[in-house]
């Protein structure tokens, strides 16, 4: 279980997290994008490996969270290494596919978001004019609840 959750706190982790957009656009600007499973896969392969020509943006990802996961990481190789081999190669294993999975994930929604904007780009106008009339309602609650039910004027 500590190893799951090290995992998953060293994918959003302040060093790590912000770096998503950064490689939602690596995957989605690219001319001949491979598929997302693979794209994903060598991503997460990368930041768990963090070899250099291997995912490189993968690679940069696990650099970059080093700096605010190097406790936890350490704390889940203290545990596997206190375990019998076969328990300690499930925790590290377990380890790295939290760290791995959401970054997969990212990859696949990217692409899914790519593929549903395109089937629905006809529609950007009107969703633009849906959008507007959301903003100004949402804009209209703010403010009567700041003035009537808040009494803030």
């Amino acid at each position: 279980m500590f190893a799951a959750s090290a995992g998953l706190t060293t994918f959003v982790a302040p060093c790590a997290f912000p770096l998503l957009p950064g490689y939602v656009g690596f995957y989605l600007h690219q001319e001949d994008r491979p598929p997302a499973v693979v794209s994903g896969l060598t991503a997460a392969g990368g930041a768990v490996l963090a070899l250099a020509g291997f995912g490189a943006f993968g690679a940069v990802y696990a650099i970059a969270a080093a700096g605010c996961v190097v406790p936890l990481f350490l704390g889940v190789v203290a545990q596997a290494s206190s375990l019998p081999p076969t328990r300690g190669a499930v925790v590290l294993g377990t380890y790295a596919a939290t760290v791995a999975a959401p970054l997969l994930g990212v990859t696949l929604l990217s692409d899914t978001g790519v593929t549903v904007w395109r089937s629905v780009g006809g529609y950007a106008g009107r969703l633009k004019q849906a959008a507007g009339v959301l903003l100004v309602v949402a804009g209209v609650g703010q403010l009567y609840l700041s003035i009537a039910v808040l009494d803030v004027l």
